[in-house]
């Protein structure tokens, strides 16, 4: 299962389409959803510098966003939990957490052989959103990618 989405800043409606229902509760809901099916991966995008609430850009995503990025790290934090439980652990469950950094509406995929991926929430570029696509569906059976939390 691959989870993208995302509020706008635009979307009004509290409680149904705002930063917390979505980027939170809508994670969470998503991932208890995949390990009450037994369904094996869960993928998740969120968004680079969720760990720096101190960096200009992750107080202007912000403020822009309604409270986006302090969802986006509950949401993150929550489904770790989740995952930690033994009972997952033993039914070989897995999420992978992805945070790419500006998206792009370039058409042209480089790949994921091709883009830097990094641990530690230090680093941001740009990358289209087809490579995060394609870096989300890769992953689905990566085990190296398994119970961990990636920058791109």
């Amino acid at each position: 299962m691959i989870f993208a989405a995302s509020t706008l800043a635009k979307w009004k409606n509290p409680g149904v389409d705002d930063a917390r229902a979505v980027d939170y509760h809508g994670v969470i809901n998503a991932a208890k959803c995949c390990i009450k099916y037994n369904i094996p991966r869960c993928v998740i995008v969120t968004s680079g510098a969720v760990t720096r609430p101190h960096s200009l850009m992750y107080k202007l995503l912000n403020f822009v966003g309604g409270g986006i990025m302090e969802a986006q790290i509950q949401g993150e934090d929550g489904v770790r939990k989740l995952y930690k439980d033994p009972e997952v652990i033993k039914e070989g469950l897995y999420y992978t957490l992805i945070r790419p950094g500006g998206l792009t509406y370039d058409p042209v995929s480089l790949g994921p052989p091709f883009l830097e991926v990094n641990h530690g929430d230090d680093k941001s570029g740009r990358l289209s959103r087809a490579d995060v696509a394609a870096i989300c569906i890769a992953w689905l059976e990566n085990a190296s990618t398994f119970n961990a939390t990636f920058e791109c």
